[in-house]
């Protein structure tokens, strides 16, 4: 018998309310999976923009409700963006420790690690951030958080 997730689906015990479970945007979905953990499951084929990143952020606030998350991001196996993507800032210091504690990224090859690397080189995380090539060993990491 399956177990459901009541982070994903809510019980009559606990009922989805504040904070939202799950939003979709354009560049990815953002779903509470614990209650300090979320995942960040970017979609194929969709070419990140500095609005499309803003809006995930947004999603994301909205997710962790106010609670410091340990989120997984899982990255497109093929990334596209436009340049302004990676000459953007897209976490505010100050703000990101409110909705973010840990942050394990699948980069899935070399490519999307180097982009990863290149990225947070000049723009440091404010929160631990750590690249993997799976998801099993980003769990690991992120668990342990």
């Amino acid at each position: 018998m399956a177990v459901r997730n009541p982070y994903l689906h809510g019980t009559a015990a606990t009922p989805l309310s504040t904070p939202t479970q799950r939003i979709d945007v354009a560049l990815a979905t953002v779903v509470r999976s614990g209650p300090d953990r979320m995942d960040v499951r970017c979609h194929e084929g969709v070419k990140w923009t500095v609005a499309g990143l803003n809006e995930l952020m947004q999603a994301r606030r909205a997710v962790a409700g106010g609670v410091p998350q340990r989120v997984l991001v899982v990255l497109p196996e093929e990334l596209d963006f436009e340049l302004s993507t990676m000459t953007t800032e897209h976490y505010d210091p100050a703000d990101l420790g409110k909705h973010c504690r840990a942050e394990a990224w699948v980069v899935r090859n070399t490519f999307n690690a180097r982009l990863h690397e290149v990225y947070f080189s000049y723009f440091p995380s404010p929160v631990p951030s750590v690249a993997f090539m799976t998801e099993s060993e980003a769990l690991v990491w992120l668990e342990g958080q």
